[in-house]
């Protein structure tokens, strides 16, 4: 039975304020800028989901030839980690981008909440890829410790291991930092389109 009182808009009604808002000429030219966005995204977003997949079918590969051809405890640690966190990583992108990887329907609404959706997923890949770098910090430093006691022949030993660390925190910092700026940006852009469609 249908409540009589539920003034919520049907799927309907949307598409007919879809098609009313493209009727008029600035919102008409702020939906094809909204449409634009969510087609170049869509391109980088498949771009980058097959670099990771050739780089992670890549790395899975010199990982086995390390495991069985390599003939240090170097070569094994490397291939251990090669075959772990490669395909984990590659399992948690495509999490991460399957809800965000196109939109349901050429409609209007259906791009803008795609493009805030992707927007929200920005954010939380910055978050990850941040917990992604402590985890892979901490993982090199216990195996500077391995080395330093010699449980294992490593090779990791000196400052020069602390000066990469610093090195490497300090360039993923300087990307977080930019991204999220283009987060930002990204953010009024679609907040000026949306405010030209319900005007």
């Amino acid at each position: 039975m249908v409540d009589s009182n539920d003034s919520s808009p049907s799927d309907e009604t949307w598409d007919e304020l879809s098609n009313l808002w493209q009727q008029s000429p600035v919102q008409k030219q702020s939906a094809e800028k909204l449409q634009s966005l969510v087609m170049k995204d869509s391109q980088k977003i498949r771009f980058w989901s097959l670099v990771e997949l050739v780089l992670t079918l890549a790395f899975v590969v010199f990982g086995l030839y390390l495991l069985f051809w390599g003939s240090s405890d170097k070569d094994r640690v490397v291939a251990f980690l090669l075959l772990f966190y490669s395909p984990v990583a590659l399992a948690w992108n495509f999490f991460y981008r399957a809800p965000i990887y196109k939109a349901t329907s050429n409609n209007t609404l259906d791009y803008l909440d795609l493009t805030q959706q992707r927007i929200k997923r920005g954010y939380m890949l910055v978050r990850v890829s941040w917990l992604q770098f402590w985890i892979t910090f901490a993982t090199l430093l216990a195996l500077y410790i391995v080395s330093a006691q010699q449980w294992l022949q490593l090779d990791i030993h000196g400052p020069l291991f602390f000066v990469k660390a610093v090195v490497m925190a300090g360039l993923f910092a300087v990307w977080s930092v930019w991204y999220k700026r283009q987060l930002k940006r990204r953010e009024q852009t679609v907040a000026e389109i949306k405010k030209s469609l319900i005007e």
